[in-house]
Formats: C-alpha cells, structure tokens, sequence
C-alpha cells in the first residue's frame, strides 16, 4: 500500500513541477528565436506540457484512490464507492483535491485547445499560472496542515514554487542543449546561449528560496537534531538535503566553469561542441538527482515526523 502512494506521490510531484517550471522557463527564456528554432521549441513544449498535465491527472486520481486503500479495509476498497465519497467530501485532502482535480483537467483542454493554434505568451501565461495554483495548492495536504496558523502552508508554498522553478526549468534547458548540441547549424546554439544566463538567475533566487523554507519547515517539523538523527523522518530529510546540496553543486560548477567557456560564443567565438555536450549531460545527472529527490519527499509525506 505504503509503495503504491508514495509511486502516486512521486509522479504528481513530478508531473506538477514540470508543468510549472517548463511553462515559466518559456516565458523568461524562448524569446527571440528565430521563426524555425521558435515553432519546433513550442511544439515540443506544448506536447510535454499535455503529457504532465495527463499524468498529473491521473497520478492524482491513484493518490485519492491510495488514501481510500490506506482510510478503508485495504485494497477491497480500492473502488469502493462510498470510502471514496468519503475521503473525497468527508476529509480536508479531499476539499482540497477536488480543485486540484479540476486544475488538471482545465490544464489538458487549455493544451488540447491550444494545439490547433499558435503558442501565444498570453496562453503561456494563462497555463504558468495554472500550474502555479495546481502546485502551491499542494501546501494544503499532507503534513503542512497539521500545524496551526499560515507560517507553515506560507513556507510550504514557497519551497514548491522554488523547487517547481529551479527543477522543472531543467527540463526544456536539457532539451534546448541537446538541440544545441547535436544541431549542425548555429540557431539553437543563439537559443541556449539567451536561455542560459536567464535559467541561472531564477536558479539563484529558486535555490535560496527552496534553503530557506526547507529550513523552516525542517525545524517546524522536527524541532530538534535528536529527531533529525534518530528518527527514520528524521534520516529521510537528511537524505533529500544531501540531494539537493549535490544538486547545488552541480549548479554551480555548470555556473562558474562552463557556462563562462561556452559564452565565448557572444563574443563572436563559437562554442566548442563537447563543451555544450557536457554541459547537457551535467543537466541530465542534475534531473535525475532531482528525481530521487522528489521520491524522498514522496516518502516523506506517508511518515510520521
């Protein structure tokens, strides 16, 4: 049971933060592209924003449908209809989740519309902001509303609008760098190198943000370091900060050594091939330690702290 919330979990976390962060990124970060780059760009976009919008609407559908395994007898009542009214109408997940629920939803006919016509900004916009409601409305489940008062689903929202930034900005990154470098021509190459520096500077400000409310919400939660060392929560919120101190790392080196390497190119040098390829393949170990740590939040929210 434990292992088929914390899959449900993993995915609409997944699936929210990608939505965010690849709707954002097109926003600050795909403009001025010439008319070829631009068309292929939004079309990759528009069809891995559909996909995570599918998947979070289903993976939220499993997570309301694993909490009625975990509130009824097990999994006879996996599709009990009246343990699933229950948790739906009857608990404060389940006011909550039935306007995550319709979130979803309103995200797919938004991008099913919006295939048959141009990508405009005021359509980006209008699907960033959907997916910013679908991800900060997440800070009203779980843990965050066992403590009184909005200090907590304040710093809850926070952390999952920086994370949604920084981690889900690395998907359309990856995918403009691997254009860049693997294309013959020099177009997607004028691409990455507008995006990069624009990435780095949410990168700053969504990395300081995720810290600072992490810490909050840790020592909230925790209240002490016997509980951060001697307790299986505890050891789990240690493991995700280990993640995230690898991924700033990372970040950093991406930042101060080839990033300066591959701006050569605005002053009139061409960027060496190999260096965009690692700085590609940096981008890919980067989302998947941010894989692993969202699979820890996921754990984190079926335990007792």
């Amino acid at each position: 049971m434990d292992e088929f919330l914390v899959t449900a979990r993993l995915v609409h976390f997944a699936a929210a933060t990608l939505l965010f962060g690849a709707s954002l990124f097109s926003l600050y970060a795909s403009q001025e592209l010439s008319k070829r780059v631009g068309a292929a760009f939004d079309r990759w976009l528009k069809n891995t924003l559909l996909f995570a919008a599918v998947a979070a609407l289903l993976s939220g559908l499993a997570w309301w449908d694993a909490l009625a395994v975990s509130m009824g007898e097990g999994w006879a009542d996996a599709l009990n209809v009246e343990t699933l009214k229950a948790v739906l109408f009857d608990t404060e997940f389940g006011r909550v989740w039935i306007w995550r629920l319709a979130i979803s939803a309103l995200l797919i006919f938004v991008l099913l519309f919006v295939r048959r016509s141009d990508w405009t900004p005021r359509i980006n916009f209008l699907v960033a902001g959907l997916a910013a409601a679908l991800l900060v409305s997440l800070a009203g489940v779980g843990h965050a509303t066992m403590h009184e008062g909005a200090v907590h689903q304040t710093a809850q929202a926070i952390h999952l609008i920086a994370a949604g930034a920084w981690v889900g900005g690395l998907v359309p990154l990856s995918y403009v760098l691997g254009k860049a470098s693997s294309a013959r021509t020099g177009t997607w190459t004028t691409h990455a190198l507008y995006a990069l520096p624009r990435f780095s500077r949410v990168g700053y400000f969504a990395v300081s943000f995720v810290l600072l409310s992490g810490c909050l919400i840790g020592w909230q939660m925790l209240g002490g370091w016997s509980e951060l060392f001697g307790t299986l929560y505890g050891r789990v919120v240690l493991a995700k900060f280990f993640l995230f101190s690898l991924m700033t790392t990372i970040a950093l080196f991406n930042r101060f050594y080839l990033m300066p390497r591959i701006a050569a190119a605005r002053k009139g040098a061409k960027p060496r091939p190999d260096q965009l390829r690692l700085l590609w393949r940096s981008v890919i170990v980067e989302q998947g330690i941010a894989l692993a740590a969202l699979m820890a939040a996921s754990i984190l929210g079926t335990l007792q702290p």
